[in-house]
C-alpha cells in the first residue's frame, strides 16, 4: 500500500519525530513567567501538547529546555500573547505549524489534544470535549477487532489510530490535502499515525480511492467529511453508494454530520442524510452526542 510524505516537512528536520521536539504555546509561556515571577529556578510544563510533563529551568534571561534549546525572555513574551496557535522550537527559532496553501492551515492549541484549523474551520468539535478522545468513541461505535477499516478523511490520523488501538487488522486511511498531512507530520498526537505499520496513509481523492476496491473490502467504515460547503460531493448519494459496495455485509460506519445550519438556518440537512443513506442501503440511527449516523449496511 501506498505511504506518503517519505521527505516530511519541508522547514523542520524529518529524522526528528515530533516526540522528540519541543512544542510552546501561550499557555506554557504564560506559566513559565509566572514561574519566573515568583523566583523559582524550574517549572513543570507540557512541551508536546498535553501529552507529558517536562521540567524547564529558569535562569535570568532564559529558560532552557530539557533537549537542550533555549528560549529568550523577549521570544516567550511574544509568545505569550499568540494564543490559540502552536509553536515548534527548531534551531532556537520559534516556527508556527501553519501552512498557507489552497487555505490557511494551522494547529490549534486545547485543553487536551491539538485541532486543526483550515481557515477559520476547526476540524474537530472542542468545546467541553477532547478531539483525541471524541475519535476514540466514535470509533468504539463501529470498529471491532480484526476489522478491515476505511477512514475516508484522514486530517490528524486520531481516528486511524483509535481503530489500530482498538484492535483493527488494517486501517485504510485516505487524506488528499497534502497540506493537512504536513500538519498532522509535525503534531505529536498524530504520532503513530505514520509509524503504527496497520496504519496505510494514502494521499489520493477518496471517490478515486474507493472506486478502485473490490467490493465487501471493509468490515467498517470512518466518514468524516469536511464541512458540507467545502465538500458536498462527500454528502451525495453516489458517494453513500460506494461506502455501502465497498463494506461486507452487515458492515459498520459512522458518519460525522455535525450542526452545519443551527443557527438559524431552516434546511434539515440530517434528513436528507438520512434519506440518502437509507437509498444507499443503511439502517441508520443518530447519535446526538456524537452529530452523527451510526450506519449499519442491510444484508
Amino acid at each position: 500500500m501506498r505511504s506518503v510524505l517519505e521527505s516530511g516537512p519541508s522547514f523542520v528536520d524529518a529524522a526528528v519525530t515530533p516526540s522528540r521536539r519541543s512544542y510552546l504555546t501561550s499557555a506554557v509561556a504564560r506559566a513559565i513567567h509566572k514561574a519566573r515571577r515568583n523566583k523559582h529556578s524550574r517549572v513543570t510544563a507540557s512541551l508536546d501538547l498535553n501529552r507529558t510533563r517536562s521540567v524547564v529551568r529558569l535562569e535570568r534571561s532564559k529558560a532552557l529546555l530539557p533537549d537542550g534549546g533555549e528560549l529568550t525572555t523577549k521570544q516567550l513574551q511574544s509568545l505569550a500573547r499568540r494564543r490559540g496557535r502552536v509553536f515548534v522550537v527548531h534551531e532556537g527559532t520559534l516556527l508556527p505549524v501553519e501552512r498557507h496553501g489552497q487555505y490557511y492551515y494551522k494547529l490549534v492549541a486545547t485543553d487536551s489534544a491539538p485541532t486543526l484549523e483550515i481557515s477559520g474551520v476547526k476540524m474537530h468539535r472542542t468545546e467541553g470535549c477532547c478531539p483525541y478522545a471524541q475519535a476514540e468513541t466514535i470509533v468504539r461505535t463501529v470498529v471491532g477487532p480484526g476489522d478491515r477499516v476505511v477512514d475516508t478523511c484522514g486530517g490528524l490520523g486520531y481516528t486511524a489510530i483509535w481503530a489500530a488501538r482498538l484492535g483493527a487488522e488494517r486501517v485504510l486511511s485516505v487524506e488528499h490535502d497534502i497540506d493537512v498531512l504536513e500538519i498532522a507530520r509535525l503534531n505529536p498526537w498524530s504520532e503513530e499515525y505514520f509509524f503504527d505499520s496497520r496504519i496505510d496513509v494514502i494521499a489520493e481523492d477518496v471517490t478515486a480511492f474507493l472506486a478502485s476496491q473490490p467490493a465487501g473490502s471493509f468490515e467498517a467504515a470512518v466518514h468524516d467529511p469536511p464541512h458540507l460547503s467545502r465538500a458536498g460531493e462527500l454528502y451525495g448519494r453516489d458517494f453513500y453508494f460506494e461506502l455501502s459496495r465497498v463494506l461486507t455485509a452487515s458492515g459498520k460506519m459512522y458518519h460525522y454530520v455535525g450542526q452545519p445550519y443551527s443557527r438559524g438556518k431552516k434546511r434539515d440537512i440530517h434528513h436528507g442524510v438520512a434519506d440518502r443513506l437509507a437509498l444507499a442501503g443503511f439502517e441508520v440511527e443518530y447519535v446526538k452526542d456524537l452529530q452523527g449516523f451510526v450506519c449499519v449496511k442491510r444484508r
